[in-house]
């Protein structure tokens, strides 16, 4: 979706679309603070740590707040704390934060709807990270190399979100060449780092796919692109990750986390030529993938938490929500077969009416930081710039 021609399209169909209208608003909204002020960008890598990030009186997790980067509030005692390793632990968040607020921009503008103050927000965000990406250390990791984190799957995450903004931005008039260099700069040391780092049939690699997937399209690198798509352990191999009955070979944590990264590598796959739904095999092996997790969820929409899941994860969070719509969309317009997403209304039906959810932080979605802590309803008009550009216009009826 990221053509001037299916962003025209997309324009025409927001035009008759009442929750796709609402959900701009909603995108633009939640922006607003973005556009008028430029959020603290760190300085410093993240870095997984004992203590960093946590209530040294109760082990609480400090709440993040992508606004206060040094004081961090304990959501139990209400203390407020501050130091360096409260910092580090607060800039992994506020790394990714920052990607999904330049591409949120970036897909209002495409869209006609956010106009130059989002754009040249959007384009100076990722100007700041091709200024400074050198100067994260690659060192300090845990899992592979990185230079925003200590993993190297948080940098495949972040890199998604920041070229989705650059391939947005590219089809507006506020794209200049200080924007592509910098952006090409980033994308280049992010393809070698990810690159170097295969973690084979984990649930990490599947982002990790995606990631050298969008730098392929972004480079039009046809190498690239076949081996993180077809390669022995690329998107197409990670498909028999998820067995007989749908459900990923880790468990349904691991299931929902590898989910999106798969639902992310196959968008970009369909802009370098592989279209998942639009053959029948990936596309049932995809259909039964989203379904699975409606074979285990537990009477209250909860996943069980096997494993070292969190406990009492609802599935009605606005993240599975979010690819779920996503890919409902493809399914639908892939249309390889009209049986293959026939229960995934329903299923999405009935999470939306499953009543308030208590937001939790996700790596991967961090949209509504701040979070309330307070329990509320989701709806489909209440979601990200992912579903802004892909999902259907209405839920079909069940």
């Amino acid at each position: 979706m990221v053509t001037a021609e299916r962003l025209g399209e997309r324009r025409d169909v927001l035009l008759g679309a009442p929750d796709l209208r609402a959900l701009v608003a909603h995108i633009a909204q939640r922006n607003a603070r973005v556009v008028q002020q430029l959020p603290p960008i760190p300085e410093v890598k993240a870095l997984l740590s004992v203590d960093g990030g946590r209530c040294p009186a109760d082990g609480a997790t400090l709440r993040f707040d992508p606004w206060s980067p040094d004081a961090h509030t304990c959501p139990q005692c209400q203390t407020r704390h501050s130091g360096m390793r409260h910092h580090r632990a607060w800039a992994r968040l506020q790394h990714l934060w920052l990607a999904e607020r330049a591409v949120e921009l970036a897909a209002l503008t495409a869209l006609g709807e956010g106009g130059e103050p989002a754009a040249r927000r959007s384009a100076e965000i990722l100007r700041v990270y091709g200024d400074r990406y050198f100067q994260y250390p690659n060192r300090d990791n845990v899992l592979g190399p990185s230079r925003l984190f200590f993993s190297t799957y948080l940098e495949s995450i972040w890199i998604l979100n920041y070229l989705s903004a650059a391939m947005l931005l590219k089809e507006t008039e506020w794209f200049d060449d200080a924007t592509r260099r910098a952006v090409a700069t980033v994308a280049d040391e992010a393809a070698n780092l990810i690159g170097d780092f295969d973690e084979g049939f984990s649930n990490r690699q599947t982002w990790n796919n995606a990631a050298l997937c969008a730098i392929a399209v972004w480079f039009e690198d046809e190498d690239l692109a076949t081996r993180a798509i077809q390669g022995q352990t690329g998107l197409i191999a990670h498909l028999r990750g998820y067995r007989e009955d749908g459900l990923w070979y880790e468990g349904e944590n691991y299931h929902l986390f590898a989910l999106r990264g798969m639902i992310a590598g196959t968008t970009w796959a369909a802009e370098a030529g592989v279209d998942f739904y639009a053959e029948p095999e990936l596309a049932a092996g995809l259909s039964r993938a989203l379904s699975a997790p409606a074979m285990t969820a537990l009477p209250d929409f909860t996943f069980p938490a096997r494993k070292d899941s969190r406990f009492g994860i609802s599935l009605a969070q606005p993240m599975y929500l979010d690819t779920w719509e996503v890919a409902l969309g493809r399914l639908v317009r892939g249309d390889p077969d009209p049986h293959a997403s026939s229960d995934l209304p329903a299923w999405l039906g009935s999470l939306y009416a499953a009543g308030p959810v208590r937001a939790e932080v996700f790596e991967s979605y961090l949209h509504d930081a701040p979070m309330d802590e307070m329990p509320t309803t989701h709806s489909r008009r209440q979601l990200s710039w992912w579903s802004l550009l892909e999902m259907l216009p209405e839920l079909p009826p069940s």
